[in-house]
């Protein structure tokens, strides 16, 4: 852990750079949330649904990276949208 209380590994003894990542994921998890609220999912699943999809978009680059192909993605793509539809409901 660096001095600036960087948890993460994200700008690891690189304050600013700590909280650039912090912001950037803040950010689109919120305007991702912002976005599923606007089509009908009540405010708790939409902000669940920010974190899971940036979550899950985030790991597909990885896992997909590492497998040198866009498998994850399709998958991604396809659990999202269930799990979409599945807030909608709720």
């Amino acid at each position: 852990m660096s001095d600036g209380g960087d948890r993460t590994g994200f700008g690891n003894g690189n304050p600013k750079l700590a909280a650039a990542v912090r912001t950037a994921f803040t950010s689109w998890e919120q305007e991702i949330a912002a976005a599923a609220l606007a089509r009908g999912m009540t405010e708790q699943n939409a902000a669940a649904f920010g974190s899971a999809m940036l979550t899950s978009i985030e790991g597909a680059f990885v896992v997909s990276k590492a497998q040198g192909n866009s498998t994850a993605h399709i998958n991604a793509s396809r659990a999202m949208t269930a799990l979409a539809q599945a807030l909608r409901l709720n």
